[in-house]
């Protein structure tokens, strides 16, 4: 699996996108029906209870370098294999060294003030709830978001994302995180 990685995010092999997508889309088909099960989280919202599902994203300069993020193809891959929403809720406002270069310490520190809202894209989400609750379509209450990235390994890239979507969209925001592996 982290050859198959490497070769996607690193080398351009574009060709094991559609791979990696039927990969994610199990393991967001096994935490469905986890979280559908008599002790999981979600009991409404239809099908799927995401208001939105939203991506890691990279710095400029990474996706020159690469071409692409990695997170963004993932998610919306699985946007479109599922009928959910997709946006682009968060920017990366600084470039640092690649994380798998750093120690746990080392993530968990640079990974502090990296995000920050894409208020225009939360402006429209926050509207679309609103108008849905407005017409009956939802209950009020936070956003439900999935938040895709392609490797999990210390939590501190998911934690500082999830940190900058609760801070914009409200304490009752709660966000999902879907990773296509764990380091």
């Amino acid at each position: 699996m982290k050859r198959m990685l490497a070769l996607y995010k690193y080398r351009g092999h574009e060709r094991l996108e559609p791979a990696l997508i039927d990969m994610l889309s199990v393991a967001y088909e096994l935490m469905m029906n986890e979280m559908r099960s008599p002790c999981g989280q979600i009991r409404s919202r239809g099908q799927h209870p995401w208001d939105c599902i939203t991506y890691v994203p990279v710095s400029d300069a990474r996706s020159a370098e690469r071409g692409f993020n990695q997170a963004e193809r993932l998610a919306a891959g699985l946007a479109v294999r599922y009928g959910l929403p997709l946006g682009s809720l968060l920017v990366r406002s600084k470039h640092g060294a690649k994380q798998s270069f750093k120690s746990r310490a080392q993530r968990i520190r640079d990974m502090q003030h990296v995000f920050e809202a894409n208020e225009g894209a939360m402006a429209k989400l926050r509207l679309k709830s609103n108008k849905q609750v407005a017409n009956g379509e939802r209950k009020g209450g936070g956003l439900r978001l999935l938040l895709v990235d392609d490797i999990y390994t210390t939590g501190s890239t998911a934690e500082a994302c999830a940190r900058t979507l609760i801070g914009h969209l409200g304490a009752d925001t709660a966000v999902y995180v879907l990773t296509w592996a764990r380091s």
